[in-house]
């Protein structure tokens, strides 16, 4: 995983998890169980999209929650629009990793097409995602995300 060096450039995506809710430890269970809201564990497999299947876990794990349907979304959609932030030269996409700030803000402006679309195929790391994907992606675009202080 590559560090985030800066901060989203959207505002929505700064909001700090302090401002909307602090729980004393007192208010929080001993353990919780999110077995039965979680999709399957995937294997990210030899390239370094290790925060791009973070994301897409955590997405279809909040989807899941919030509506109780399930989709794949593309991890391989994620990874490439995420270091096409800043390649350099652009469209110079190496298979590098990618920073979470990154991988919000693709989220955020493009959002991810369903696994189905753009399958996770490492043979493709370098390709980029077809018109359809794109297309798609729109369907499934984050709305703001809030940064955790961690002390």
């Amino acid at each position: 995983m590559l560090a985030s060096t800066r901060m989203p450039n959207n505002a929505q995506l700064q909001q700090n998890f302090s401002d909307h809710m602090k729980l004393d430890q007192s208010q929080l269970p001993r353990k919780i169980n999110l077995r039965s809201e979680m999709t399957p564990v995937e294997d990210q497999s030899a390239i370094g999209s290790c925060v791009a299947n973070a994301f897409a876990g955590a997405y279809e794990y909040l989807l899941k929650k919030s509506s109780g349907r399930h989709i794949d979304v593309s991890r391989l959609f994620i990874y490439y629009n995420a270091r096409a932030k800043n390649a350099y030269p652009p469209g110079h996409i190496t298979d590098s990793g990618c920073n979470i700030t990154d991988v919000l803000e693709t989220l955020k402006e493009l959002g991810t097409c369903e696994e189905s679309l753009w399958p996770y195929d490492i043979n493709k790391v370098h390709a980029k995602p077809n018109e359809l994907a794109y297309n798609k992606a729109s369907e499934n675009q984050i709305m703001d995300a809030l940064s955790l202080k961690v002390d």
